[in-house]
């Protein structure tokens, strides 16, 4: 699922209520608080992707997002986090380009070895994608679990604990 977070929040009711029994997976909305506020224990098990602010289990994150609170009068969220990020590997790639010429900025891109709240930003250089993986740009998958907080289940270096299936 990926779609506005009152929407999926009615779907994962919806299905808790009706007795489905299924492995629920979300893209981003899980990681809302309102989502989380909408469906309470009806999240329990629910599989979210990617987990990249978790601020329970991150001091740095945890840091960045008191930070963000503090200056926004906002809760800090996912997508707060990636945006920062990205503005700060464009500074960053700026800055080592020296210039605004298209051969620096590439040259730039493609020597590109930069560390961020979400991971390590190094881009493959025929694709000119980011590396994805526990050395680079993680995807952590989590799960709500029994306390109602998000647990990452993969990758392994990267797990807090493991699935659990709750039905």
């Amino acid at each position: 699922m990926m779609t506005a977070a009152n929407s999926v929040a009615a779907l994962v009711n919806q299905l808790k209520e009706q007795g489905v029994k299924s492995v629920q997976i979300d893209i981003a909305a899980f990681a809302f608080p309102e989502f989380q506020e909408a469906t309470g224990e009806n999240s329990y098990g629910i599989v979210g992707i990617p987990l990249l602010f978790d601020p329970i289990h991150n001091t740095a994150q945890r840091e960045w997002g008191e930070l963000m609170e503090a200056h926004s009068g906002k809760e800090a969220n996912m997508l707060n986090l990636i945006n920062y990020s990205q503005v700060r590997l464009l500074f960053d790639i700026l800055g080592r380009a020296g210039s605004l010429e298209l051969s620096a900025l590439a040259a730039a891109f493609d020597k590109t070895n930069f560390k961020s709240l979400i991971g390590t930003w190094v881009f493959d250089p025929v694709t000119h994608t980011p590396l994805l993986g526990s050395d680079y740009l993680a995807t952590p998958a989590a799960q709500v679990q029994d306390d109602g907080s998000f647990k990452v289940i993969w990758p392994k270096a990267l797990a807090t604990t493991t699935f659990k299936r709750k039905n």
